[in-house]
Parts: structure tokens; C-alpha cells; sequence
């Protein structure tokens, strides 16, 4: 999988494990995507995934004002975002016994 999709994947992952929050994914426009949420373990999960897709810890940040996580990807989009993703079997941001990429 594309990294691209992996954060997707990712980020709609973390949603539903933290009390079923909305998220979005649509990073087309704003070259971001975001999580409803602004509670510690969320953003500490969604943290680890930026860091394992190669993604600078500043740009995954908690905005207080909106109550949501958000992850910029304007530095990482066009760097990164289309390369390959190699799993390495720690990916602590995710359910233990799911693959990346299955049904959410």
C-alpha cells in the first residue's frame, strides 16, 4: 500500500478504536486529514502513525479551540505520500491481530 492510504487507513482506525469519533480523511483540499477528538491516548496513537509513515511530530498536533487532532501533510504530501509502506509488525498505533488495510 501507498503510504497515502495507510495514514487513511490509519486515521479512520484510531477513530473507531477511541469511542467511535468521526474523522476525515479528504486531504485533498486542506493537505490534511483530522481526528474528532482531542483526548491524550488519540493523540498519542495518532502520533505513532505519523512517526512510522515518516511524518514530523509538529505536524500532528491537538487544536483545542476546534476539539480535533490534526495531521498537516503539506511538507510530507508530495515528498512521501506516494512511496510504498513496509510494515515492521510494531505498529503500536493499531489493534494487535489486525492488518493494515482491512475492513473498519
Amino acid at each position: 500500500m501507498k503510504k497515502i492510504d495507510v495514514l487513511a487507513w490509519g486515521v479512520k482506525h484510531i477513530a473507531k478504536n477511541h469511542r467511535n469519533v468521526k474523522c476525515d480523511t479528504d486531504y485533498e483540499e486542506y493537505h490534511s486529514m483530522s481526528i474528532m477528538d482531542t483526548a491524550t491516548p488519540t493523540l498519542s496513537d495518532a502520533r505513532m502513525l505519523c512517526e512510522d509513515l515518516g511524518i514530523d511530530r509538529q505536524d500532528c498536533y491537538a487544536d483545542e479551540s476546534w476539539g480535533v487532532i490534526v495531521i498537516d501533510l503539506d511538507n510530507w504530501l508530495y515528498e512521501h505520500a506516494q512511496e510504498e509502506y513496509t510494515p515492521t509488525g510494531r505498529e503500536m498505533w493499531k489493534r494487535h491481530g489486525v492488518e493494515i488495510g482491512s475492513e473498519i
